[in-house]
């Protein structure tokens, strides 16, 4: 399965990054986490599954 990502964040140890729109391949995928609901700014700007 291929992933679109837009507004994504690249984590690693203590750096961040901001990314506006990738593409992530299927065979690349190691993790995918999903921001915690009491640190988010807004509610409609979560997705939804």
């Amino acid at each position: 399965m291929n992933l679109i990502l837009t507004n994504s964040e690249d984590i690693t140890e203590d750096d961040v990054k901001s990314l506006d729109k990738i593409i992530l391949r299927g065979d690349n995928i190691i993790r995918v986490s999903l921001p915690d609901k009491s640190n988010s700014l807004n509610p409609k700007d979560d997705a939804s599954i």
